[in-house]
């Protein structure tokens, strides 16, 4: 027996927003996510958190199978991103935050998000592009805007204010055959292709990590890929989540 709490699940339930429901029922005062030499939060407020994010994406108008853009350094607030679309059956674009140019332009076009979580320290690096995104309405800021007053072309909401306001978990239908996210290929041969992941195979990756490590709850995971991998994200962050542990 693992400690996936898949185990209790049939497959037709597979979802991230699912997993969290469970994780939130067993052990929110558990530790979840530590940065190194910054904050951590356990399950229950990484998913209230999550929770707040997700209804102002809803609140935007992302319904079920839209795509929201998450164009940030790994962190807390990146998974945050993550977790509110998984919450409300969105599609996470977790962008790789070294791209520039027609390379993030190319992301951007390809998904359409109208909705973008953007560090502060990346909002130059997106408006470089902005007049090739008219279809992005809204894009939640982590940190401190360096000219608040500006007209960027879209409706500019402040992240630890929107996080801060507790709201419980929206209502959302989702099945395990629904879109959860999309990863970039490599680019190798030409520009990356965008590949669509639904809610049950990014669980069944999870899944077999947790089997073949034997991650538990008692197990401290490490993680340095980057959020836009699927090591990262779903053999990472998503593997630890659905064990119960503890991710760095």
């Amino acid at each position: 027996m693992t400690g996936s709490l898949l185990d209790s699940l049939s497959p037709d339930r597979w979802t991230i927003r699912e997993i969290a429901l469970r994780r939130l029922a067993s052990s929110p005062n558990d530790p979840f996510v530590s940065e190194v030499d910054g904050r951590t939060e356990n399950y229950g407020r990484f998913i209230e958190r999550s929770s707040a994010l997700a209804h102002f994406f809803a609140e935007c108008g992302v319904a079920v199978g839209h795509t929201v853009a998450v164009l940030c350094h790994n962190g807390i607030p990146a998974l945050h991103g993550w977790m509110a679309a998984s919450l409300i059956g969105a599609v996470d674009v977790t962008v790789n935050s070294a791209y520039r140019g027609e390379l993030l332009a190319h992301v951007f076009r390809t998904t359409q998000p109208k909705v973008a979580l953007v560090d502060a320290r990346l909002l130059d690096v997106l408006l470089e592009v902005r007049d090739q995104l008219p279809f992005l309405t809204d894009v939640v800021l982590i940190g401190a805007c360096k000219v608040p007053g500006d007209d960027y072309g879209f409706q500019l909401s402040q992240y630890e204010e929107v996080v801060e306001a507790p709201q419980p978990m929206p209502a959302r239908h989702i099945e395990p055959q629904d879109p959860t996210a999309v990863m970039f290929t490599s680019g190798t041969t030409g520009p990356s292709k965008a590949v669509l992941l639904p809610n049950a195979q990014v669980c069944l990756l999870a899944h077999q990590v947790i089997v073949n490590t034997r991650l538990s709850a008692n197990d401290v995971y490490y993680n340095a890929h980057p959020l836009h991998h699927i090591a990262g994200k779903f053999m990472g962050v998503l593997a630890v989540f659905t064990a119960g542990g503890h991710l760095v």
